[in-house]
């Protein structure tokens, strides 16, 4: 991605969480910001979709 990019990125949340607001943002200079609130749950797993590729990421949820 380029700074001038402003494609569309898609994100979906498969497990320990919900999307709050849109699904789908236009990245500024490669960059989307999306909010998930998250449950009890222990891990937390993204999926990405652009017109170029498809991301899936899973993290471990830390409380403190």
């Amino acid at each position: 991605m380029c700074v001038g990019d402003v494609s569309k990125i898609r994100l979906e949340v498969c497990n320990g969480g919900t999307l709050i607001g849109p699904s789908t943002v236009a990245a500024e200079a490669g960059i989307a910001s999306f909010l998930v609130r998250t449950s009890q749950a222990k891990q937390v797993q993204l999926k990405a979709h652009s017109d170029f590729a498809v991301a899936t990421e899973q993290s471990e949820l830390v409380q403190k």
